[in-house]
């Protein structure tokens, strides 16, 4: 099952730390960011359900990448009116953030080659 969206991380409002290093305290770490707003419906007569947060989602019967992909394509059934991302934040910055970056692997890779070599920040 794999879980690289962002709304797998959206257990609530404002921001979210997802990952904060291997040692828990790296200078450059992962958060979620923004707030997910989906209105969903099981069938195209059925009952909208508005979607806020990932254990809805869950709820909902959503609970791998792939089943959340093939229902964002049918936009009948489920729209998505906001959307969670996650950046990449510096510890020692709190005014920098990296562009937004939409899965899980792909920000903390990028977390972890700017630990490594802080001087590739776009921030700096």
């Amino acid at each position: 099952m794999t879980q690289q969206d962002a709304a797998f991380y959206t257990h609530g409002t404002g921001v979210q730390d997802v990952w904060l290093g291997d040692d828990g305290e790296s200078r450059f770490y992962v958060v979620r960011n923004g707030e997910m707003r989906i209105h969903a419906k099981k069938t195209v007569d059925g009952e909208e359900t508005i979607i806020r947060y990932s254990d809805q989602l869950e709820e909902f019967g959503v609970k791998t990448d792939e089943q959340l992909h093939n229902l964002t394509e049918n936009g009948e059934l489920f729209n998505w009116i906001n959307n969670s991302w996650f950046e990449v934040w510096d510890r020692e910055n709190s005014d920098s953030y990296s562009d937004v970056v939409d899965e899980l692997d792909a920000a903390i890779s990028y977390a972890k080659e700017l630990c490594a070599n802080p001087e590739l920040s776009e921030w700096e």
